[in-house]
């Protein structure tokens, strides 16, 4: 085998790896896996596209009360519906230990007065009712609607191309809900046979354990609900 023969081998087994995630989201997620391996090659096949709305959600925000925010999106509509305005807010990954819902209601209730009111900031759909718990127990809380994730239709051409051709090495999810979407866009399209070599790379085991509709080689959580440990775990599966 020449040198250019050698060369052509390696860029055909070049590691590719399928970013599941939304166009919003993906950009600091890939500089990411590419600062921790530039030799991977990304594959983008978005499950929800963000449409940012307000439904009432861009009214102005009570001085007198705190914000919860438990996604990307949120936080981002709360710089807008803020302006300069100063508030305590609670969020997902605020403190060590806050790694998800549950974790994050449990610590206002250690810490939040009652009598002051709370806003939570969030898409249409959620996967956990935030809101009735609060208020159940003892919370007053508002609600503002700022974002509605909606599921793709189609998968991109590129994406299927690779899959067919047997490139991929694995694909990431970041909620249930976008594997699930997944799952059920590949049925429809009569691929998941192609599924026996792919690695699902999953930021939680909620995430793995929605993922029952593909032959995955196998389905590997995080250590911690959070993107950094994704970057991490890709490093360690897939070494530079």
């Amino acid at each position: 085998m020449n040198v250019v023969e050698e060369h052509k081998d390696v860029e055909e087994k070049k590691c590719k790896i399928v970013i599941t995630r939304h166009q919003e989201g993906a950009a600091d997620l890939s500089a990411a896996i590419h600062e921790a391996n530039p030799n991977i090659e990304l594959i983008y096949a978005p499950v929800l596209e963000i449409d940012n709305q307000s439904d009432g959600g861009y009214a102005p925000i009570p001085e007198d009360c705190a914000l919860i925010t438990t996604s990307r999106q949120s936080k981002q509509a709360l710089k807008r519906l803020m302006g300069t305005g100063i508030h305590t807010q609670y969020t997902i990954g605020m403190r060590r230990g806050i790694t998800d819902v549950h974790s994050l209601i449990a610590y206002i209730e250690r810490v939040h007065d009652k009598d002051v009111p709370l806003v939570y900031v969030r898409g249409r759909n959620v996967s956990h009712d935030l809101t009735e718990e609060l208020t159940a127990k003892g919370y007053t809380i508002e609600e503002r609607i700022v974002y509605e994730a909606q599921a793709a239709k189609t998968l991109p051409k590129d994406f299927i191309a690779a899959l067919r051709a047997k490139e991929i090495n694995a694909v990431t999810f970041f909620s249930a809900r976008s594997a699930d979407i997944f799952e059920n866009l590949i049925i429809e399209a009569n691929l998941t046979t192609e599924f026996r070599s792919i690695k699902a790379l999953c930021l939680s085991m909620q995430v793995v354990n929605s993922l029952t509709g593909l032959p995955w080689l196998e389905k590997i959580p995080t250590e911690r609900k959070k993107t950094a440990y994704m970057v991490s775990l890709i490093e360690k599966i897939y070494p530079d």
